[in-house]
């Protein structure tokens, strides 16, 4: 049996999509380690009156009491503008060897 969804009613889904997250929950959702997001909002905050935010890259961050709140804006959330496809600076590409430094380096020896 199907369930008919009336206009205005709010689904699980919508729920999710719309609320505040912790860190813990937000971090795997964009890609990036808790610690990483902590970090990044705390290097952004700003004081916004009696309130603690940091804003970048679509993400709302609010201090309540130690912990960060992450609110994730449409540019996340809309399956047209899927953000999870192009996490900016989110995930860093491997590092590439330039063929110098390390114990195999002749630098420094006689």
């Amino acid at each position: 049996m199907s369930t008919v969804q009336c206009v205005g009613e709010v689904t699980a889904a919508d729920d999710l999509a719309a609320r505040w997250r912790t860190t813990k929950e937000a971090a795997p959702f964009l890609g990036m380690s808790e610690r990483v997001l902590r970090d990044t909002m705390t290097e952004r905050a700003r004081s916004v009156g009696d309130i603690i935010e940091a804003r970048f890259d679509g993400i709302v961050g609010r201090k309540v009491g130690r912990r960060w709140k992450v609110w994730l804006g449409e540019k996340w959330l809309s399956p047209e503008g899927d953000g999870r496809a192009k996490k900016s600076g989110a995930m860093m590409p491997p590092a590439e060897n330039a063929g110098h430094g390390g114990k195999e380096s002749p630098h420094g020896r006689a």
